[in-house]
């Protein structure tokens, strides 16, 4: 039914085939993984109201022993009343950290632990705030946000940043 030659061309092409699948596996599975520092609260707050907001990291199963966390908000609709290290899996803290500005609207958290590091969903510190006004506050996290491995060296662990928009209601 099928040359020699046909078979041989046929047989070619599935092998490139395998190899290609193959490969694009490998390369989907051996991405590094990337740890995911967001907020564990509501997505709304009451006007005028006390609310404890925890920031957290799920590390993904990367070994993490140091972060710096820096956010952003608007000081025209939130106040920042208080930030905490409290419940926080890190032992070791930078000079005046957790810090907040309430009149240039920031905040930080910079912390750290010996090894073995940490690995697994915690909470790095948390912000008590209070709503001044209807409608939307965002915290996003500024580019200088990272973490470090617990690798030796402190390599840069890769990271998916996840803002918080809170609905503020009366």
């Amino acid at each position: 039914m099928f040359t020699g030659k046909f078979k041989i061309i046929i047989w070619a092409i599935a092998g490139i085939v395998i190899i290609v699948v193959g490969c694009l596996f490998f390369y989907k599975f051996n991405q590094p993984k990337s740890a995911v520092i967001s907020f564990d609260s509501t997505k709304s707050v009451r006007l005028s109201e006390e609310q404890v907001l925890p920031v957290i990291v799920d590390t993904n199963g990367v070994a993490i022993n140091a972060a710096e966390v820096y956010l952003k908000f608007n000081p025209d609709l939130v106040e920042v009343i208080s930030v905490s290290k409290e419940n926080s899996f890190f032992a070791l803290w930078v000079t005046d950290s957790p810090a907040f500005s309430n009149e240039k609207g920031w905040i930080s958290f910079a912390g750290g632990l010996p090894t073995p590091g940490f690995k697994g969903k915690g909470q790095i510190g948390s912000i008590k705030i209070k709503a001044k006004k209807l409608g939307q506050i965002n915290f996003e996290f500024d580019s200088k946000t990272r973490a470090l491995k617990n690798d030796g060296v402190g390599s840069q662990v890769n990271l998916k940043l996840v803002p918080l928009i809170l609905e503020v209601k009366k």
